[in-house]
C-alpha cells in the first residue's frame, strides 16, 4: 500500500471518530442507564421476592445464586463492558485532541466537528467567534497533527 493511501484511510479514520464522540456518549450512558436498571430491578427482587419462592439473603460473593440473579449479574456485566468499550473512543479522540491542539483548535474542533458533525460551518462559527475559513483550515491541520503525532510513529513512515 501506498503512503499516500494509507495516510488518506488514516485522516479518513480520525474525522470520523472525532464526528463519532457524541454517539459514543451517547452509547456509553445507555448502556450505563440500562445497567442501573437492571441493577434496581435486582434491589427491587431481593427486597421483595416474587410470591411463590424464597430468596436467600447471603453476603456478596457468598453461596449460590439463583437462575435470575445469575442472569441478571450477567447482563449487568456486559452493560458495563459495552460501556466501557465506548468509553475507550470518547478516551482515544480526547487524548488526541489534547496531544495535537491549542486551546482555541480545540475549542473549534469540539464545536465543528464534534458538536456540528462537520455539517454548519455558519453555527460553529457564531458559536465559537472564528471565522468560517479559519475553522475549515484548522479542521485539516488537527487532522493531518494527529495522524502525525499518532499514526505515522506507530506504522514507522
Amino acid at each position: 500500500m501506498m503512503r499516500d493511501d494509507f495516510e488518506q484511510m488514516c485522516l479518513i479514520y480520525i474525522e470520523s471518530e472525532i464526528i463519532n464522540y457524541r454517539w459514543h456518549q451517547a452509547q456509553m450512558e445507555h448502556y450505563r442507564d440500562m445497567a442501573d436498571k437492571i441493577r434496581q430491578q435486582y434491589a427491587e427482587e431481593l427486597a421483595c421476592p416474587r410470591t411463590g419462592g424464597s430468596i436467600i439473603r447471603m453476603p456478596e460473593g457468598v453461596g449460590q445464586h439463583t437462575p435470575w440473579q445469575i442472569e441478571l449479574s450477567g447482563r449487568i456485566y456486559e452493560l458495563e463492558e459495552r460501556a466501557e468499550a465506548e468509553k475507550k473512543y470518547i478516551d482515544q479522540v480526547d487524548r488526541w485532541i489534547a496531544g495535537v491542539c491549542t486551546p482555541a483548535q480545540e475549542t473549534m474542533v469540539r464545536c465543528y466537528m464534534i458538536d456540528q458533525q462537520c455539517r454548519d460551518v455558519d453555527r460553529a462559527a457564531d458559536r465559537t467567534g472564528y471565522s468560517p475559513v479559519n475553522l475549515y483550515k484548522t479542521r485539516e491541520r488537527v487532522l493531518k497533527k494527529i495522524y502525525s503525532r499518532f499514526f505515522l510513529k506507530e506504522y514507522n513512515f
